[in-house]
């Protein structure tokens, strides 16, 4: 038996689509704190979605007629090829393939409408390559 879904398992269902269907990444998940273990249990490159549960909005007769909220995305590559001069150049690329996959995850989560990046930030990890994307995404017209 089917129950509807809420708004923000709506939003959650919308980000995972759009994700699955423009990147490569192996993994996509709510943010759990995986990445805080000394071995995580996901597969790379990972996403894991943070919703933050203030939202901003503005009510109107049954409906909220528009509602913001934060999102932050932690994107993670486990890289372990050298990216040093000393490399050969073909090594050294598939290395840096993230940025591309990087670009592509940033133009997934832009395919959800009324999506705007606010910052991107390097998460430092242990043996991981990983990134702190924070989007606002404004809603309109929701059922309440």
């Amino acid at each position: 038996n089917r129950t509807k879904l809420t708004n923000m398992q709506t939003l959650y269902e919308e980000l995972i689509a759009n994700i699955k269907a423009d990147t490569d990444v192996r993994f996509i998940d709510l943010d759990k704190g995986q990445l805080d273990k000394e071995q995580p249990s996901v597969s790379y490159p990972c996403v894991l979605i943070d919703i933050d549960n203030n939202i901003a909005f503005e009510p109107k007769a049954g409906t909220i007629e528009k509602a913001a909220v934060n999102v932050n995305f932690r994107i993670a590559f486990n890289i372990r090829q050298s990216t040093s001069q000393l490399t050969s150049e073909h090594i050294r690329l598939d290395a840096t393939r993230y940025w591309a996959e990087m670009n592509s995850i940033f133009k997934a989560i832009l395919k959800t409408k009324g999506a705007v990046r606010q910052s991107l930030s390097r998460d430092r990890r242990p043996g991981l390559t990983a990134y702190n994307m924070s989007f606002t995404i404004s809603k309109h017209n929701l059922k309440i």
